[in-house]
């Protein structure tokens, strides 16, 4: 019990931390963490923001949706997304923001630092249970709460960190065989991300394709739920958002990788060269270090094929989305986490070369963020 407090602890200081440190570099300016574009319009905003782009970025559309979630008619044309359907079709992290702000609108974007520290301990808590049942030690379960990609997360409002919460309880609930539970956990995982998809047709695979004694049709609830909203949303907008993830994020495999690695394009930004290759080499050995950890028996291993099929949606994305770390930092999210799981449930590989790359990657996209943040802010 005393490691449970003093993990908790440990995690709520340095995420807390993080948070005031940044909002120091954004001069106290709350608006900074959604990043607003120009073109939004303030009226519709109950608070001061400040934009500093035409452009803003992914968290300023989690907070316009989540300020009122059933408004299917507020203005996008001239934002980045111009697919409504796309948008609200991750209508889960809004929606938790907005039940929690629903009186406290004004304070929205703190809201949406809290809630996913909060989250962030919600994983470690899960992933304790998790653990027993998977034969790992409870406490290296904190591992699971520090994930280099949170602190992009919480940098910038978005959603990625309630997708493995839920992602989180549906293993947990999949293990114990509460499949009414693992299916709701899973339909809203869609909601928040729709990558959780592919999470969940590795569950379906090895259900149907195994001697797993469970009662099948459960596991047809988060699909026919998830297809009933994809209706929903062509009835509201007229399209589904299909279309607008696939030609935005992928192209042919490893293109986008081979084009992050061709270092002349960092001839005028050594700095983010350095930054790049530095967490691609962390996500690489982490990917190494699963794969060094194959035993004969995960071919029906529900967590190491979804490793496999996460390694693969990675090595199909293009270079819009690998081309900065702000993104796929947080889009690889899954991968790292099922990759945590696996390397340490592997008796091959020792706790000291885990507890060591991990915490360096820690301590570098904390600085990361600080100095490159300072550096745009003048906070430095």
């Amino acid at each position: 019990m005393k490691k449970i407090y003093s993990h908790s602890i440990l995690i709520s200081i340095i995420y807390s931390f993080f948070f005031i440190l940044l909002f120091a570099v954004y001069n106290f300016d709350i608006s900074q963490f959604a990043q607003f574009s120009n073109l939004t319009d303030q009226n519709r905003i109950p608070f001061k923001i400040n934009p500093i782009d035409r452009t803003g970025y992914d968290g300023q559309f989690y907070i316009r949706l989540a300020l009122n979630p059933f408004e299917l008619n507020w203005p996008h044309d001239n934002l980045p997304e111009t697919n409504p359907s796309y948008r609200y079709s991750r209508i889960g992290y809004p929606l938790i923001l907005w039940i929690f702000s629903f009186l406290f609108k004004e304070y929205i974007i703190y809201l949406s630092v809290l809630i996913n520290i909060i989250g962030i301990l919600f994983i470690y808590f899960i992933n304790r249970l998790n653990f027993e049942i998977l034969g790992i030690d409870k406490k290296l379960s904190i591992f699971c709460a520090f994930l280099p990609g949170y602190y992009f997360v919480i940098s910038r409002a978005t959603c990625e960190i309630y997708e493995i919460v839920f992602i989180s309880l549906s293993i947990l609930f999949f293990l114990r065989n509460k499949l009414i539970l693992f299916s709701f956990c899973v339909f809203f995982s869609f909601l928040i991300r729709e990558t959780a998809f592919i999470f969940y047709l590795i569950i379906i695979f090895l259900s149907f394709f195994s001697n797993l004694n469970i009662k099948k049709q459960y596991l047809f609830i988060p699909f026919l739920l998830y297809l009933f909203w994809q209706f929903c949303l062509y009835i509201f907008f007229g399209n589904i958002p299909f279309g607008t993830g696939v030609n935005t994020n992928f192209s042919t495999p490893l293109l986008g990788i081979i084009e992050i690695f061709n270092f002349p394009r960092y001839q005028n930004n050594i700095f983010q060269g350095i930054t790049y290759v530095t967490e691609y080499i962390y996500i690489f050995f982490i990917i190494f270090l699963c794969i060094f950890s194959f035993k004969s028996h995960h071919y029906k291993d529900f967590l190491f094929l979804s490793f496999i099929a996460y390694l693969i949606y990675f090595l199909l994305l293009n270079e819009v989305v690998l081309g900065t770390d702000w993104g796929f930092m947080r889009i690889l999210l899954e991968l790292n986490y099922l990759s945590t799981i696996i390397i340490l449930r592997s008796k091959k590989i020792k706790l000291f070369l885990i507890k060591i790359s991990y915490t360096a990657i820690n301590i570098f996209v904390f600085l990361r963020i600080f100095i490159e943040q300072s550096l745009k802010y003048n906070f430095i």
